[in-house]
Parts: structure tokens; sequence; C-alpha cells
């Protein structure tokens, strides 16, 4: 299966597709556990469900580390939509996950404001 690029997936809606990139954020909602899977293009939303190859993997995944997801993408319902996101129509449903890499989880969060984060802390 060819990569796509995470800005590319609204025009393949209802296709099997293959992404890589980063976690950006992992949300766990009981069974249903979701990811904001980043690389240079964008940020797309994964969805991973009981019963698939991926879910019996994403208990371990934390932010930072590099995975490939393979999954169909899909429209989301109309409520659901993120008008704030260029991928906010659509979401990735995992089919498979393959951790490419793990990282340590920084001691703070790089996607947010660290003006106040010790310097000697960053150094580290």
């Amino acid at each position: 299966m060819k990569r796509e690029w995470i800005k590319d997936l609204s025009k393949e809606a209802g296709k099997d597709v293959s992404i890589n990139g980063w976690v950006h954020a992992r949300r766990d909602h009981g069974k249903i556990v979701f990811l904001d899977l980043r690389d240079m293009t964008g940020i797309v939303q994964v969805v991973v469900v009981p019963g698939s190859r991926a879910y019996e993997v994403v208990s371990d995944i934390r932010t930072e580390w590099v995975l490939r997801i393979n999954g169909k993408v899909k429209e989301r319902p109309e409520k659901m939509v993120n008008k704030d996101n260029a991928t906010g129509t659509i979401e990735l449903e995992a089919s498979e996950i393959e951790i490419l890499n793990k990282a340590k989880t920084p001691p703070f969060e790089i996607d947010k404001d660290t003006s106040k984060v010790d310097e000697e802390l960053r150094l580290k």
C-alpha cells in the first residue's frame, strides 16, 4: 500500500490508506481510543476500535512515538466536523498499527507555550 500524506486524506474518503507520522495526542474514551497523528503536512484524527489488530497495540502508544497506520478514511458525522482543522471532515479508522520508533515522553509538552519552563530542564 502506498503511503499517503495527511493533507491529501480528505480526497481519499472511503478508501484504505497507509500513513506515517508522530503521535501528537492520545485520548482514551473507555473502549475507543483516539490518536492525533501528524506529519509535515498536517494532523488527522485516528480512531482505534476494539476487535481490530490496531487495538492490540494501542494501549502502549504514547506521544511522540512514530507510527505507520493502515486504515479506512471515513467521513465524520456532521456534528463531529472540526472546522479548525484541514482534515476535520474525515477521520481514519485504524485496522493496523506498526510502531516504527518509540520516544521517551518529554518532561514538558512541546506543542504548548513553554516560556515558563526552566532553561536547565530544556537543555536536558
